[in-house]
């Protein structure tokens, strides 16, 4: 990924870094938005803790509609979650549109990168975006491109004070 190995926290797969970042999240109430339909196998216990989950209807060519998640944040939100391809769709938003995406809404809230299908695309991973932005997470897995989710190996990609405060968690 081309990142310091301070910009990195290993996981038992990436279903661990989403919960991860969910409990991080829940320390403080509010909201969550994330697109329906996408992958969220782990919303219902966050929603539990006392989050909210918003959700914004996919386009008409199923992806992500980034502009109205953008008007979907109000001052409760604390994250939005992006899975990039999308999960179960496979459509796939471009790096730029991600870019534009991220430096608005990170000014707000945290975005929260899937990217466990990055490698099957000729996509560039969002990655090098950390280093200079604190409100930023990806997770990764070698679960999918390597064949090994019997080794739960998944890892989160962040700025370095930002992997601090997850590891405190």
């Amino acid at each position: 990924n081309g990142i310091a190995d301070h910009n990195i926290l290993l996981g038992a797969g990436s279903t661990e870094i989403l919960d991860l970042v969910l409990q991080f999240t829940a320390l403080k109430k509010g909201n969550f938005i994330l697109a329906e339909t996408t992958f969220d196998y782990w919303t219902a216990p966050y929603e539990k803790l006392g989050l909210k989950k918003i959700t914004v209807p996919l386009t008409k060519d199923k992806k992500h509609d980034l502009s109205a998640m953008l008007k979907a944040i109000d001052s409760d939100t604390k994250m939005i979650y992006i899975c990039n391809p999308n999960n179960p769709t496979g459509t796939i938003c471009s790096r730029e549109e991600l870019i534009s995406f991220i430096k608005e809404a990170t000014k707000k809230v945290i975005v929260f990168v899937d990217e466990a299908y990055i490698d099957f695309t000729k996509e560039q991973s969002l990655s090098d975006l950390v280093i200079e932005n604190k409100n930023l997470i990806i997770t990764k897995t070698f679960s999918k491109m390597y064949g090994l989710a019997g080794a739960r190996v998944g890892y989160a990609i962040a700025h370095s004070a930002t992997i601090g405060e997850l590891d405190t968690v």
